[in-house]
């Protein structure tokens, strides 16, 4: 959901459909049957075919895999930095820590510290700092209800693309026409 909530903002656009595939690789842990997936990878396509590519598995052995990276027709843009074709055939490469210090160069102070409050960098302490500062100052956080809302659609939409081995649109999964996997879990909670 925070990948989810990250795409959203930094493109300002909305995710159109998803595909996704999951699996249990590893159908018992430490004893205990599993139920649910380790391993899920997805392709988000969003307004003006940009697309976003995540990969997550627990069950990998050796390294450990969990990538989220956004592509344009220009470059993409990972955890790791930005990578740009400005001429045709070369990448120019810029690490995510040489991004954050020039924007940090470049920014004004009050709009640092509104961006990192007390110097935070970490994205989901940045998240619960900013609902913990709307509740003390009474003012709406900056990703609301509806917001979380359009952000959870996303990851539920792989559920249901996996489920029903196709691509979904992200607007059927946030209006409930699309419920395939959602439906057992709806029924065992009374909400049907």
């Amino acid at each position: 959901m925070h990948w989810a909530d990250l795409d959203r903002y930094q493109l300002g656009k909305e995710a159109i459909e998803v595909f996704a595939m999951s699996h249990t690789f590893d159908p018992v842990k430490e004893g205990v049957k599993v139920t649910v997936d380790d391993m899920t990878m997805a392709i988000i396509r969003y307004e003006e075919n940009i697309f976003s590519q995540w990969t997550w598995t627990r069950a990998a052995p050796g390294k450990r895999i969990y990538m989220h990276i956004i592509y344009g027709s220009k470059g993409s843009l990972s955890d790791e930095g930005v990578q740009l074709e400005k001429i045709e055939g070369k990448i120019e490469v810029q690490p995510l820590n040489v991004l954050i210090n020039n924007m940090r160069k470049k920014i004004r102070q009050e709009d640092l510290e509104r961006l990192f409050p007390r110097g935070i960098t970490d994205t989901f302490a940045i998240e619960l700092y900013d609902f913990y500062d709307s509740i003390v100052n009474k003012r709406n956080p900056e990703v609301d209800g509806m917001e979380a809302y359009k952000d959870m659609a996303i990851p539920l939409g792989f559920y249901e693309s996996a489920v029903l081995n196709k691509p979904v649109k992200v607007k059927d999964v946030e209006e409930l026409r699309v419920e395939e996997y959602q439906k057992e879990i709806n029924e065992k909670l009374m909400l049907v």
